[in-house]
């Protein structure tokens, strides 16, 4: 009997295994057909897209430590036609791994919410690109901005003899 619990276990195993082939095999399969997308030959390489913003030199937020102000960025740029999506590269400048390199942005504008801060203020770059049938244009020029120190805006904690108002939760219901 346990002879054949064991067969009959390892056959689902198996089973399984191929199942899980099938499912990968499946999805690589789709990633390729996505990632192909009807190239033009004959088509010219498309124009990169003028930044908006942040402008250059512009200060942006940097977050608080213990999540009290998040940090929020927002990156936009020209729409250009017949886009498929654009790839957004954001770096600072001492660093040599970019906290945005996303090639699968679908809109002409990016926003970054975060609850932590980053650790490396000072000068940061960003620069973005544009495929449109299945061409990638060159990057944007490659604009600056600055990360303002942490802890610049976070809010502070009320002093003992101040009053603030209570806050209730209220619930609807029952």
């Amino acid at each position: 009997m346990v002879l054949k619990e064991a067969v009959a276990a390892r056959g689902l195993a198996a089973l399984a295994n191929r199942s899980y082939r099938r499912m990968a095999l499946a999805i690589v399969v789709a990633l390729v057909i996505a990632s192909c997308e009807a190239s033009d030959p004959t088509a010219p390489i498309p124009a990169p897209p003028a930044l908006t913003s942040p402008t250059s030199g512009q200060i942006l937020d940097n977050g608080c430590p213990g999540c009290s102000d998040p940090m929020k960025w927002a990156f936009k740029w020209a729409e250009v036609g017949d886009a498929t999506q654009y790839h957004l590269h954001v770096m600072a400048d001492s660093a040599t791994i970019p906290i945005i390199n996303d090639q699968a942005v679908p809109f002409a504008q990016y926003f970054l919410t975060d609850q932590g801060y980053v650790t490396v203020p000072g000068a940061w770059r960003w620069r973005v690109r544009v495929l449109v049938k299945g061409k990638w244009s060159d990057w944007s020029e490659t604009r600056t901005f600055t990360v303002e120190p942490s802890c610049q805006d976070c809010p502070t904690a009320p002093s003992p003899t101040e009053k603030r108002p209570l806050r209730r939760n209220t619930f609807a219901g029952k």
